[in-house]
């Protein structure tokens, strides 16, 4: 989208040309996230506590054996419900549901798979929210900002070409409009008995600025 405008003060004419400028890298992400839990059910809470906690237990120290370290593991879910039926209008109790989840960072994309596996395998039974990012997406937005702002001049060059203007290729003004950090789609197939393939994708990081140029 191109914007040509004058402007006038006072006894000096001031023209000026303003642009919007976009770019983007995309890269392979450097960090995983993923959320691995354990659910129980019963009648007796506190039974569905103990075997909660004794699989839980179980996943953890196949996590912890695996080399994540111990801070990268934080417990984000523990609750406790109790389900219940209606039989003629009147609430009736079923069981206790007990879920205890962790989030897991893993400073790498390889052997997220095998991390699924080992955690599954242990007992795990709930596994979700896997997203991808990167520990460093500050060098990679000022790229796409770099290039963002050469769009922006080579929008301003073809703009003054095509009216037959001089065109000062400095701008004189540069405003950041937005930034987006697009993930990518997260895929999850588990099958027996074989290593879980979970493809990272790519990530894409889009900078936009609006620059004005004097002519």
């Amino acid at each position: 989208m191109y914007y040509l405008y004058g402007e006038q003060r006072y006894s000096s004419l001031s023209r000026s040309i303003t642009v919007m400028g976009e770019g983007a890298v995309r890269t392979i992400p450097d960090t995983a996230t993923i959320q691995i839990g354990v659910v129980t059910e019963g009648d007796e809470l506190s039974e569905v506590q103990r075997r909660n906690a004794l699989i839980m237990g179980e996943v953890m120290d196949v996590l912890g054996d695996s080399g994540i370290p111990k801070e990268n593991i934080q417990t984000t879910v523990y609750t406790v419900q109790p389900r219940y039926h209606f039989v003629d209008g009147q609430q009736v109790f079923d069981t206790y549901d007990v879920t205890n989840q962790v989030t897991v960072t893993l400073p790498t994309v390889e052997g997220l798979g095998d991390i699924v596996d080992l955690a599954v395998n242990a007992g795990a039974n709930y596994i979700s929210h896997i997203s991808f990012s990167l520990g460093d997406d500050a060098y990679y937005y000022k790229i796409a900002l770099n290039r963002a702002i050469e769009d922006a001049v080579a929008k301003a060059v073809s703009l003054s070409d095509t009216l037959n203007l001089t065109l000062d290729t400095t701008p004189v003004k540069i405003e950041e409009e937005s930034y987006d950090l697009v993930r990518p789609l997260r895929t999850l197939a588990m099958e027996t008995m074989m290593a879980t393939p979970i493809e990272p994708g790519d990530l894409e990081i889009t900078a936009r600025v609006k620059a004005r140029f004097r002519y």
